[in-house]
């Protein structure tokens, strides 16, 4: 379960090379090397010749995520898509630049600085490190001016924006259009919009995004992302690409990287899908089936049985004492004992017990026993009415040993149950004519009374 292959790869007419995966994703390397790789989960890779790569991806609940990897200077380079429009760059060297739905452009710098522009606005707002000293400049960085509001006052600038200092300590300006940003004394940076989005920005990466429609997106500092839609539902993603998403009522669905989904319901029943098809479900009992993309089903239960279904009718069952019961679709069942003991019956009534040690025994469906007696081959025959015959090698034969009895496959085998009975001379063939009803044993075409194969000793 789990095992990715290969499902087909061809070639364009353009020279691209595509190669197609069990699990859903596919590989494409066009002529001039670019190679494309599109996961599963909708998450792209793309790897051009020089080195350079991307990765984008979406969470469930909207968030967009793209890495880029420069190789002339060895920096990546995050960026982020709210579902309100909100967009987060991260560069290299800590610099983190937000953009709002309104257009407004808020960037913190590694030293601690924060800029903001806003959209109509011919000016840029400039924060020190330490909050105490607000400057304002002309849209090329020129001309600045000393825009620090007082303790308890508010400084309107040319652009209409004004700035405002809280008593937390915390400063805020509010642009021309309404829309806000407040620096908080921790560092923190919290942007809200016109349309009702709230966006808290915290030093160590993290956020947390609120929708005009209740909808919160929180990513942690490690990367993982979590949103609480308005519905009530909740959609997250971990750093490496594990995807939940759980329903109002409860209900869970995990999704992996490799195409593996999992769902968990409320009634504590589990179903995981894998890549190859395979299926399995998990009851609140403890009973699982697992059914594979040939149609064969697996039971286990709790108390450590196994029930084993082959399309073709063959079922396997393991107990947990080691015995292992195969029923055939022709109604042949080989029973394999913990101590390798085989017991086969036949359709027609026939049993063959085969031991380690090599003791055998046939019942043949006409009432005649067949048992093996010593190591050379020889046997005592039961008939019907009681008679006993010993059937002894033929040493005047040099291909006459008596009966076979050497141990055949023991593993069953749809086509050939009867493996485990003796070889060449069958245990029908020690029975007299006539009295056999079943295909399990044969006639005599020499019309002797005594059994083929050997010398017959009187009992």
């Amino acid at each position: 379960m789990g095992t990715v292959e290969i499902v087909r790869t061809e070639t364009t007419a353009n020279g691209d090379t595509k190669i197609y995966y069990s699990n859903g994703a596919v590989w494409v390397t066009d002529a001039d090397g670019t190679t494309l790789v599109t996961e599963p989960n909708g998450a792209v890779w793309m790897l051009e010749p020089d080195g350079t790569w991307r990765y984008t991806s979406k969470t469930s609940s909207g968030v967009e995520r793209t890495e880029t990897y420069n190789p002339e200077t060895g920096t990546t380079t995050v960026f982020e898509t709210l579902p309100d429009g909100t967009k987060i760059t991260t560069f290299a060297d800590g610099t983190s630049q937000t953009t709002g739905p309104d257009g407004s452009i808020v960037t913190t710098w590694p030293d601690g600085r924060t800029s903001v522009v806003y959209p109509g606005d011919d000016h840029g707002y400039w924060i020190s490190a330490d909050g105490k000293t607000w400057t304002m400049t002309d849209a090329d960085g020129g001309n600045e001016q000393d825009i620090t509001p007082g303790a308890d006052g508010t400084v309107t600038t040319p652009g209409g924006a004004t700035v405002t200092r809280n008593g937390d300590g915390s400063v805020t300006i509010t642009g021309a259009g309404g829309d806000t940003v407040t620096y908080g004394a921790d560092g923190s940076v919290t942007q809200v919009g016109t349309d009702g989005t709230r966006t808290v920005f915290q030093t160590d990466g993290s956020y947390v995004a609120e929708q005009a429609d209740g909808t919160v997106t929180t990513k942690s500092a490690n990367g993982d992302y979590t949103t609480k839609n308005a519905d009530g539902s909740t959609d997250s993603v971990t750093y490496d690409g594990i995807s939940t998403h759980i329903e109002v009522d409860g209900t869970k669905t995990t999704t992996y990287p490799n195409g593996t989904t999992r769902i968990d319901s409320t009634d504590g029943t589990s179903t995981t899908q894998y890549p190859d098809g395979t299926t399995t479900e998990v009851q609140p009992d403890g009973h699982s089936y697992t059914t594979t993309p040939d149609g064969t089903i697996v039971e286990d239960d709790p108390g450590g049985t196994e029930v084993i279904m082959s399309p073709d009718g063959r079922v396997e069952i393991v107990s947990p004492d080691g015995t292992d019961a195969i029923q055939l679709p022709d109604g042949t069942t080989v029973e394999i004992q913990p101590d390798d003991t085989v017991i086969t019956t036949t359709s027609s009534g026939s049993v063959f017990v085969q031991k380690a040690d090599g003791e055998y025994i046939a019942f043949l469906a006409d009432g005649t026993t067949v048992e093996r007696i010593s190591s050379d081959g020889a046997a005592l025959v039961t008939t019907p009415d009681g008679e006993t015959e010993i059937v002894l090698p033929d040493d005047t034969a040099p291909s006459d040993d008596g009966i076979d009895f050497t141990p055949g496959n023991t593993t069953p085998d749809d086509t050939t149950p009867e493996d485990t009975t003796p070889e060449d001379t069958t245990p029908e063939d020690t029975t007299p004519d006539d009295t056999t009803p079943t295909s399990d044993t044969g006639t005599d075409d020499t019309g002797s009374d005594s059994p083929d194969g050997g010398d017959t000793v009187p009992d």
